[in-house]
């Protein structure tokens, strides 16, 4: 198999595997810093410390981390469904039995869902 003749999903599975890499970084990164940061803060702060601004802007990069980590394993989904498919097209009747009958399929929609779940 040549693989230089390949279609682009392969290069958007590795894009999307990326994505989800980074989304993932940043809220494992948000989250222990959230954690982190009530240990700065001292009883007269009030809520224009640093300490109360920078917990603020953390639970926002969190949810804008959870929701991207959603949608990049939404992609990545996609692109694994189409290289099963190929050179089929996509179609929900083609693609449900590869999403729920199979192991494989259990342990993506089991991350879908983590994902999901990771939204505030």
């Amino acid at each position: 198999m040549n693989h230089d003749d390949l279609p682009l999903p392969i290069d958007f599975y590795a894009a999307a595997r990326g994505l989800a890499f980074i989304a993932a970084l940043m809220l494992i990164g948000a989250c222990t810093f959230a954690a982190l940061v009530p240990r700065w803060r001292r009883s007269g702060d009030d809520e224009q410390s640093l300490a109360a601004r920078a917990l603020s802007r953390t639970w926002r990069i969190a949810a804008f981390a959870a929701v991207l980590l959603l949608v990049a394993n939404l992609l990545r989904a996609l692109g694994q469904v189409h290289s099963f498919l190929d050179p089929d097209p996509v179609t929900w009747e083609a693609a449900r039995p590869i999403l729920f009958a199979t192991t494989w399929g259990r342990g993506w929609m089991a991350q879908l869902a983590a994902a999901a779940l990771s939204i505030p």
